[in-house]
């Protein structure tokens, strides 16, 4: 099972792409980063997904911490 943060799933349900959460992390951002990029998204959603992203690539804050969770912003 691949654990994901509860603001993790929210997330990913924000842009209806809740069965990127199958995935393994690296890949569900890569994707979901891909798509905020390809739609030139530009809400606090797709802001949070990039610094998630950018999170991940520079390996810190780490994923499943609450400096992580703490990226995402779920207003809109």
């Amino acid at each position: 099972m691949i654990n994901y943060s509860d603001k993790e799933k929210k997330l990913f349900h924000a842009f209806g792409m809740e069965y990127f959460l199958n995935y393994e992390p690296a890949i569900a951002y890569q994707a979901l980063a891909l798509y905020c990029f390809s739609t030139n998204n530009q809400n606090s959603y797709a802001d949070s997904v990039r610094r998630c992203y950018n999170a991940m690539m520079g390996c810190t804050p780490y994923r499943l911490t609450p400096e992580f969770d703490d990226l995402i912003d779920l207003t809109n």
